[in-house]
This record gives structure tokens, sequence and C-alpha cells, in this order.
């Protein structure tokens, strides 16, 4: 086994950074979902791939366990996304709740998605009134306002919040983790975590190629 047998790595690799520009671009629940779904298969794919290569090198074998054992049970990043693609080929419900785009009102007391008309009249929330208007949307997009809010409005995209997964054979939850390899989440951005593994994909393929042994032919 040698840098000849680079296909379908690189293969899944390529669909894996295709995955991830899908979701940044995703504008409804479901686009959002299919992209999710189609970034943790490739993941999962790339990672599975370079393991088990790895594995069958006597060269690589000590490096390929500490991967497989990393994706297995010792990076909670890596740990998280394995449950995800398992959940996501295996589980009864969603790995995690997508929403279609909305217009938020009152720092998140109304979210007005889809196409509607809804007139506000002589409303209050805590009572602080709102004003007396008219509000439009299509597709979860603010379409036009009329008359005299008095709240703070914007407009949200579609969105994914990664959840607990829970694997019953294992007996086991999974919580979306705060680190990957070793680089800190800062925050519960879903996003951020897609990235982050991307990068850290590409770390993993790049460093895995560098020991690969020359075929027997180019030895020296």
């Amino acid at each position: 086994m040698g840098k000849e047998n680079l296909e379908e790595v690189v293969r899944n690799l390529e669909k894996t950074r295709r995955a991830v520009g899908a979701i940044r671009v995703s504008n409804t629940a479901e686009s959002l979902r299919d992209a999710w779904e189609d970034f943790l298969t490739s993941f999962h794919r790339t990672i599975g791939r370079i393991i088990s290569k790895s594995l069958q090198s006597k060269e690589m074998r000590a490096w390929g366990h500490k991967l497989k054992n990393a994706s297995s049970q010792d990076d909670e990043g890596l740990v998280y996304l394995r449950e995800a693609r398992a959940h996501t080929e295996h589980g009864l419900t969603p790995f995690a709740r997508f929403s279609d785009p909305a217009v938020i009102l009152g720092n998140g007391v109304f979210h007005i998605g889809g196409n509607s008309s809804i007139t506000f009249s002589n409303c209050s929330i805590n009572g602080l009134p709102v004003g007396n208007f008219r509000l439009e949307t299509r597709e979860g997009k603010l379409k036009s306002v009329s008359g005299e809010p008095k709240l703070p409005m914007y407009e949200a995209g579609a969105s994914v919040a990664l959840q607990p997964i829970h694997n019953p054979e294992k007996r086991q939850s999974f919580s979306p983790p705060k680190t990957i390899k070793g680089i800190a989440l800062e925050s519960a951005d879903p996003l951020k975590l897609a990235e982050t593994s991307l990068c850290v994909l590409e770390a993993i393929y790049k460093e895995y190629e560098s020991l690969l042994p020359l075929p027997e032919t180019n030895r020296g």
C-alpha cells in the first residue's frame, strides 16, 4: 500500500469540502439537513478509509490505531461526529433540530416564518407596548412593515441546533463537543464545528499522505 492508493480517500475528502460549502449557503431546513447528513457521511468515509488503509501497513499501523482510538473513544469531537453519522443512518429522529428562515421579533418572543401577514394592535410584552403595525413575510424573510413597531426585529436564516445523541446499544449519550483534536470550539455554533472538523480532517489527510510508504519500485 502506498501513494498510488489515494483515490477514494481524496474523493470523499472533496465531498466533505463540498458538503461544508452547502451548509454555509443552505436556505431551508431541508437543504440544511441534507447538507449536514452529506457532511457526516463523507467525513466518516474519509477518516474511515484513512484508518483502514493505515492498519493494513506495518509502517503506519501504530499511527492508524491511534487515529482509530481517537475517532471511536478518545477525542470528543471525532466521537460526536461518528455518533451523529450513525444516528443519521439508524436513528428514528433527526440528529439535530433544523429550522427554516424566520423573522424574529422582540428578542425571540415571536418567530414568524413562511408566507405570513400579521397585524399587531394594542399588544404588549411584559407590560411594554410593541406598537401598532402590520408585518408581511415571504419564505421567512421580511417583505414589508407598515405602521410603527416598537420592538426589535431581524431576519434569521435556516439554522441547526445540535443536540446530545443517545446511542441505545452503548447506553450512552454524546453531547455536542467543546473541542475536536485539541482545537477549542468557542461556542455551540454548528457551522464552526463543521468548518473546524474539515480543517482537522485535511490535517489528518496531510499527515497520512506524508507517512505513506513509497511503492516498492520507487524505493532506493
